[in-house]
């Protein structure tokens, strides 16, 4: 309920807190920062950086080296996926 949260799982610090408020943490050694409710997401996972928002904005992020950056809500979706291009759009838009 918007109160902080903190703990530690495996050894790892968890600090966060919830309804929509910034959520930092660390897992597995690696910091994770985030909000939630639409506002930016960044992180990174396996070390890895992704950044990111919601509720139809732009979505930038790399997975496994290989990056993609898309908009939702029937926006330009352009990303690549084990190497290959991958460029479509959605809701009946070209």
């Amino acid at each position: 309920h918007g109160r902080a949260i903190r703990s530690t799982y495996h050894g790892r610090a968890i600090q966060s807190t919830s309804h929509g408020r910034a959520i930092q943490s660390t897992y597995h050694g690696r910091a994770i920062q985030s909000t939630y409710h639409g506002r930016a997401i960044q992180s990174t996972y396996h070390g890895r950086a992704i950044q990111s928002t919601y509720h139809g904005r732009a979505i930038q992020s790399t997975y496994h080296g290989r990056a993609i950056q898309s908009t939702y809500h029937g926006r330009a979706i352009q990303s690549t996926y084990h190497g290959r291009a991958i460029r479509s759009t959605y809701h009946g838009r070209a």
